[in-house]
């Protein structure tokens, strides 16, 4: 990190890894702080894409029903009709079950992140995460940009806190980048909305009580 980089005179130690609760983190000073993503969720909803995304697979399965049915629904009556597709549209629920596939992509890729910086650092790491085919596509998306981001791993998975409004969250990587300290949060999505850009800029205020971190994405 180049000179000009620090400009904090006493640079406070890196807190102990806090494991997090249901209600929040336990910090060392007995406060109990509720999460930065918690707090998030009264006043901004990043899961709206989701969901509408959600919705259309619901559509999807109901149009695939009927259309393998076209040469005989329409001699049947409503009542007929229904009572025949019904049980094919409970049995498929697909949008559920894409829904809970794209969480678990996410969850899958992240891990995997989380693994392979643990080890550049020389962390602890366990056995290598599993990932499914659509999972390894998104890592490999991750692997590209990592090599060619010219950063070099500080500290992953790093709880900070705010003694003012008391949350606290945990940051998913400080990186140290030729102009000096970075914050990365991963997000495995197709969306970019705003609760992201907050909780960013959030993380962003509490690491730099602890150093001078030049920027967040």
């Amino acid at each position: 990190m180049n000179s000009q980089a620090v400009t904090l005179t006493n640079l406070r130690p890196w807190p102990e890894p806090i494991a997090p609760t249901k209600e929040g983190y336990l910090c060392p000073d007995g406060v109990l702080r509720a999460r930065v993503t918690s707090v998030l969720n009264y006043f901004t909803d990043g899961s709206e894409n989701l969901l509408n995304w959600a919705e259309d697979q619901g559509k999807l399965v109901a149009l695939e029903v009927v259309g393998r049915h076209w040469g005989w629904f329409r001699d049947l009556s409503r009542e007929e009709f229904l009572k025949r597709v019904e049980p094919e549209i409970k049995e498929i629920k697909a949008g559920q079950r894409a829904k809970d596939k794209a969480a678990d992509i996410g969850t899958s890729v992240h891990k995997m992140i989380q693994w392979r910086i643990r080890g550049e650092l020389g962390l602890s790491t366990g056995p290598e995460p599993k990932l499914s085919d659509a999972a390894t596509v998104g890592y490999m998306a991750f692997d590209d940009w990592w090599k060619a981001s010219g950063l070099t791993p500080v500290r992953c998975e790093q709880v900070l806190w705010d003694t003012v409004d008391d949350t606290a969250g945990q940051l998913d990587l400080i990186a140290e980048s030729p102009d000096g300290l970075e914050l990365i949060d991963w997000k495995v999505t197709n969306w970019i909305v705003p609760k992201h850009h907050i909780q960013v800029a959030k993380y962003l205020h509490m690491g730099r009580l602890w150093r001078d971190i030049r920027r967040a994405r």
